[in-house]
């Protein structure tokens, strides 16, 4: 089996600088919808048996405009949200942004798995909620 993960197209939230990983609030611009009819597009001849999106608007957006392109249905799970940013959702100042990076940096080169922001989730977090979902698919 062969898994493609595509993140959304451009979305409001991206326009405004917004951490928004809660919530149906932030859907796609113009230029994102466009992405994703690109995408769906270069997808045409790929054989996709399932199409599964996070419950945020702009991913439901996104997979909406894959699955009617490519005659699929899609199925929303919350095994595929991004990481929930806690303290940090809504916040568009520059110290939020740089301890979401510093968290994300930590994470990736110093494996520290369990550091999270206030109120939100670490990477074990997330590998607990995503790798069963996974599994279940394979």
């Amino acid at each position: 089996m062969r898994l493609y993960f595509v993140r959304h197209g451009e979305s409001e939230a991206n326009i405004l600088r917004v951490i928004s990983n809660r919530g149906y609030r932030y859907g796609l611009t113009a230029r994102g919808q466009q992405q994703a009819v690109t995408l769906a597009q270069h997808l045409q001849h790929v054989p996709i048996s399932g199409i599964f999106s996070s419950p945020l608007r702009r991913a439901v957006e996104t997979a909406d405009i894959l699955a009617r392109a490519l005659g699929r249905s899609y199925h929303i799970t919350d095994a595929l949200c991004e990481y929930d940013c806690g303290i940090l959702e809504n916040k568009s100042d520059d110290d939020s942004w740089r301890l979401h990076h510093d968290i994300a940096e930590d994470w990736i080169l110093h494996k520290h798995w369990h550091r999270k922001p206030d109120q939100g989730e670490s990477f074990m977090d997330i590998s607990n909620r995503f790798l069963p979902f996974i599994m279940h698919l394979t």
